[in-house]
């Protein structure tokens, strides 16, 4: 068996009693992302921000490769199991640290794969996040409190010579006393066949801007975008897209401060090429024990049982771009991302959240579902979907 992997930093419960109530917040971000025939930007900002204010700074755009990144909104401020360990002092929500921790490593393992489609980029992050979001959704359900944000993920880059974007949102909905997260709104479109603005987060001043445009044609932060919208802004040049799209930011800050500011992040694509412009930020220290484990390029082969075992100090794990050829495998709290499993049985007992999402490859393969799982399982019927030549025996 060929191995190798390292821990990446993602907050999850740390004992069956931490359990927390969503709880209003007051919270936002705005992402920005303008695209013509010559090129495109991606501009965020980076104030984090809870029911008290201003709570710091936080990385909500991440270069994925040397052609792509992806633009976060909605992630950080969403409410989950917090810390139940006195050596931690900090009562951080899990989310607050997990983002950049699980973005960064993640992408670090995904480089390997130069020419992917980008709504391939998409989909394999939205299966980690899914993943981490549940492990770390240890929520007592409340109809009184409010539920989590939706979580919003877009990405951008180069493929085959041409520019592309792939977004969607992740809204939460409750089983029981849990939230879960369901990829709703998903777009994949190709860039610079005209003007093209997607605005997500605090989007009200864009909203108003392109509901009348002619209304902001003389307002000092708004006329270029007011007249780029109105002349289908094909023509601008990227240095003029960018000086845009900065200025919806400003714009955005100046009407909700305390959600929205800080240093901006900026994404710009010309010519072939990508070029970031932003703060540098540095990754988490936080003990790998309390974590998440990724693993990348893992093969095995003709073994009997459970040649993959999340280590005793983690939480979960994620095996990316694996290959399980005639394995036996349990597969409770394990997410597997652009993997191919083939002529293999897993095993499936409903104990830890699990993860075997649509950019995976299986063959000749069975599932095994033990007894306690309920024929509604969400991973069970999201398996079923996706791999509808998969078997499914119950152990009865």
């Amino acid at each position: 068996m060929n191995f190798r992997g390292h821990f990446i930093f993602v907050v999850v419960a740390m004992g069956s009693t931490a359990q927390v109530h969503a709880q209003q917040e007051r919270h936002g971000t705005i992402n920005v992302v303008l695209s013509n025939r010559n090129g495109a930007v991606v501009v965020t900002d980076s104030r984090l921000s809870n029911s008290s204010g201003i709570a710091g700074s936080g990385q909500k755009l991440f270069v994925l490769d040397d052609r792509t990144v992806c633009a976060i909104a909605g992630f950080y401020d969403n409410p989950g199991a917090q810390f139940n360990d006195p050596t931690v002092k900090a009562k951080l929500e899990p989310l607050d640290v997990s983002v950049p921790g699980v973005m960064l490593n993640f992408t670090n393992a995904g480089k390997t794969s130069g020419d992917k489609l980008i709504s391939s980029h998409l989909e394999e992050i939205v299966e980690v996040y899914l993943f981490a979001l549940q492990l770390s959704a240890d929520l007592s359900w409340n109809p009184a409190s409010p539920a989590p944000s939706e979580a919003i993920l877009t990405v951008v880059g180069y493929q085959d010579h041409y520019l592309y974007l792939s977004g969607v949102k992740l809204k939460p909905y409750h089983i029981g006393r849990a939230w879960k997260y369901l990829p709703t709104e998903q777009i994949d479109t190709v860039l610079g066949v005209g003007f093209l603005s997607r605005i997500e987060g605090i989007t009200a001043v864009a909203d108003a801007v392109t509901k009348d445009p002619k209304r902001y044609a003389k307002q000092p932060l708004l006329k270029d975008f007011a007249a780029a919208i109105t002349d289908n802004g094909a023509n601008l040049a990227v240095n003029q897209l960018e000086e845009i799209a900065d200025d919806l930011e400003i714009e955005t800050a100046s009407h909700s401060a305390l959600v929205v500011g800080g240093a901006r992040q900026t994404a710009i694509f010309a010519n072939g090429r990508l070029t970031y412009k932003g703060p540098r930020w540095e990754k988490s220290t936080l003990s790998a024990g309390q974590g998440l484990g990724i693993f990348e390029h893992v093969s095995a082969s003709h073994s009997s049982l459970n040649v993959f075992k999340i280590p005793r100090t983690a939480r979960g794990a994620v095996f990316f771009e694996g290959n399980l050829d005639h394995v036996s495998q349990k597969i409770d709290g394990i997410a597997f991302v652009s993997s191919s499993i083939e002529s293999s049985t897993l095993t499936y007992n409903g104990e830890r959240p699990t993860s075997l999402g649509g950019s995976n490859r299986i063959s000749n393969s069975m599932l095994i579902v033990g007894r306690a799982v309920n024929v509604d399982d969400p991973f069970l019927k999201r398996v079923q979907l996706d791999f509808p030549d998969l078997k499914i025996v119950r152990n009865e």
